[in-house]
């Protein structure tokens, strides 16, 4: 499958010590409802998420993991999907988001390209579809 007909890509090269700021940048900007971020790793998913509750106060800034209990993933993804009125923000892993349903995300941002098998230099362009 492809991307979602409508869905707008944009690439913002950046080193990797930049991007929560981008990313808190493109927040303020766009005022998303719902924001997915994806990154790598469990701890690039707690230091992320933690940087962007700092940088936006006010907003629902939630790291969601594979090593977090699924009860707790669980009350992660519902707090999301049932934000009323305000603006949540969701740092994810790939593994922490298989079989997330969140509808009305408004942006996604993507810390790098998801990989095959982890693999530098490749592209999972499924993962990528699936983000």
């Amino acid at each position: 499958g492809g991307a979602c007909a409508g869905t707008r890509h944009r690439v913002l090269p950046c080193a990797p010590k930049y991007r929560p700021g981008v990313a808190a940048d493109l927040l303020r900007t766009l005022d998303p409802r719902l924001a997915l971020l994806f990154v790598r790793t469990k701890s690039d998913c707690e230091a992320v998420a933690a940087e962007l509750a700092r940088a936006l106060p006010g907003r629902d800034v939630r790291a969601l993991h594979g090593d977090m209990v699924q009860s707790a993933r669980s009350r992660v993804a519902n707090a999301a999907r049932h934000n009323k009125g305000g603006s949540a923000v969701l740092v994810a892993t790939d593994v922490a988001s298989r079989g997330l349903d969140l509808p009305g995300v408004d942006l996604v941002v993507q810390f790098g390209l998801p990989r095959k098998n982890g693999k530098d230099g490749t592209v999972d362009t499924e993962l990528y579809t699936h983000r």
